[in-house]
């Protein structure tokens, strides 16, 4: 009986959550900030908060975010050079046992072997482990990568 009533509850809160607005939310500098609307800009993020705020932040101060359902956070990128250009924000493709893929839209030889994503756009592909870049995506290693993550693509670009 139990477990009948667990079950039930946990039922209604999946359809309580399909059934509401998509809750996404921005990390600024470390703070958390929850949102039904957030709008990402070429330079910019604006999102009115919970009490009503209403933010526009330049996406250099974002540390992450979540719109619908995509989850990006800004990591390392670093060149094939050993170099680090700059920090971005990665969209987080998957994630096992401790290492996370990201994908960057970009055609930047310098940071990787270019991939087509399902949408047709040529992404680089970066597995990080604890906030480093652990390896590149490339055409030797994407077939075994991609199948560990369990992630459809095709060389491209």
């Amino acid at each position: 009986m139990k477990k009948l009533v667990a079950l039930f509850a946990v039922l209604m809160l999946a359809l309580a959550a399909w059934a509401g607005d998509e809750l996404n939310y921005v990390v600024i500098e470390g703070k958390n900030y929850f949102s039904e609307e957030v709008k990402v800009g070429m330079r910019n993020i604006r999102m009115t908060t919970d009490e009503g705020l209403t933010l526009k932040v330049p996406l250099k101060k974002v540390d992450a975010y979540m719109v619908e359902g995509k989850i990006f956070e800004r990591q390392p990128l670093i060149c094939c050079d050993g170099k680090v250009k700059c920090t971005a924000l990665l969209e987080l493709v998957a994630q096992r046992n401790g290492l996370r893929l990201y994908k960057l839209h970009s055609d930047d030889c310098r940071l990787g072997c270019c991939f087509l994503d399902k949408n047709e756009m040529e992404t680089i592909y970066l597995v990080y482990k604890e906030g480093n870049l652990h390896v590149r995506v490339n055409e030797t290693n994407a077939p075994t990568l991609f199948e560990f993550f369990r992630v459809p693509c095709k060389i491209g670009g």
